[in-house]
């Protein structure tokens, strides 16, 4: 990923947590024990964090192998010799599809619901909730931060 492209995601990410924070009701933090009882188990489609009192986690929906040839940010070459300098071996940029779980106190959201199997995608995020111990039916808010096939097919 160039790191254009790592900013620009970054600042996304930021910006919906964000927002995601602001529509929250202020209240007082939970306790220590608490907390860690309300922890996002951590596996290999789910990536646990915390920003402040936020619990997050990197939800894994699949990913979408876009061939080298057919990319988006311009030169194939100049795509390819990226991606080599970077160690990546093979014709294809691969690009992970993973929503945003945001917990905090009674309100989970999920920023991004992934492609939904669509472009090559797994429809992972299904199985990856119900790994961070969340039911589909728990989720208070979705925010879509840009509709587009890979942030809003699951909807």
């Amino acid at each position: 990923m160039t790191p254009s492209i790592k900013l620009a995601s970054a600042a996304l990410t930021l910006a919906a947590l964000l927002g995601a924070a602001a529509c929250s009701q202020p209240g007082e933090a939970p306790a220590e024990s608490e907390a860690a009882a309300d922890a996002i188990p951590a596996s290999t489609d789910v990536h646990p964090f915390t920003l402040g009192a936020l619990q997050l986690a990197a939800l894994r929906d699949g990913t979408i192998s876009l061939p080298v040839d057919q990319s988006p940010w311009g030169d194939p070459a100049v795509v390819a010799a990226v991606l080599a300098e970077a160690g990546e071996e093979g014709d294809a940029v691969h690009l992970s599809v993973q929503p945003l779980l945001v917990r905090q106190g009674d309100r989970v959201v999920l920023i991004d619901t992934g492609a939904g199997g669509q472009m090559g995608t797994q429809n992972g995020l299904p199985g990856a909730l119900s790994a961070a111990g969340v039911e589909a039916a728990e989720v208070t808010d979705i925010l879509i931060p840009t509709p587009t096939a890979t942030t809003s097919a699951a909807c």
